[in-house]
């Protein structure tokens, strides 16, 4: 039920981005956008079929999710994705979609505003027995976000509650806590 409820807002918002592109009579813009994104539904409900997805599926899906997101935002942002080499992506699994909150928060909250490109950066690192994702970038920061947000509310965001959600239901019969 979490993961679904993940899905509506997201798709919202790549639809609304395919919307303008067509009302600006831009088809080949518009063409692009829709193929990408059914690329990413694709593997967005393959994925929600499990309840743990490959380090490898999740780090495609976000590719895909950014690029999208580049898209939307007429290539005023960029990213880069580092993988540490001590780290085997096929043999680490986590929930799908479980990084895409986050980086949702950066591009619609930490980026508002800023006159320069947004960067963001992701790193997957191992540390001792457990994976760290740190989400960086050149946003607004967190507390100036926070106190835009109110300024800028045109939906109510649910992204960080569900996932904080979806993370206390799955640590319930879990040994290994997940944590954010």
């Amino acid at each position: 039920l979490l993961r679904s409820q993940m899905n509506p807002h997201f798709i919202f918002n790549s639809l609304s981005s395919i919307e303008s592109f067509i009302y600006e009579h831009q088809p080949k813009e518009a063409g692009n956008y829709l193929a990408q994104f059914a690329r990413l539904i694709r593997l967005t409900l393959e994925n929600s079929a499990s309840e743990y997805i490959t380090l490898t599926t999740e780090i495609e899906t976000l590719k895909y999710y950014l690029e999208l997101q580049k898209l939307r935002l007429n290539d005023n942002m960029s990213y880069q994705i580092d993988i540490y080499l001590s780290i085997d992506t096929e043999q680490i699994f986590i929930p799908p979609m479980l990084t895409q909150p986050f980086i949702e928060n950066v591009i619609e909250h930490g980026f508002r505003g800023i006159q320069e490109q947004g960067l963001i950066n992701i790193s997957f690192t191992k540390k001792e027995k457990y994976l760290e994702v740190k989400v960086t970038d050149n946003g607004i920061g967190y507390i100036q976000a926070q106190q835009q947000k109110e300024l800028y509310q045109t939906h109510k965001s649910r992204s960080m509650k569900i996932t904080h959600e979806r993370l206390k239901y799955l640590n319930r019969s879990k040994k290994q806590k997940l944590v954010f």
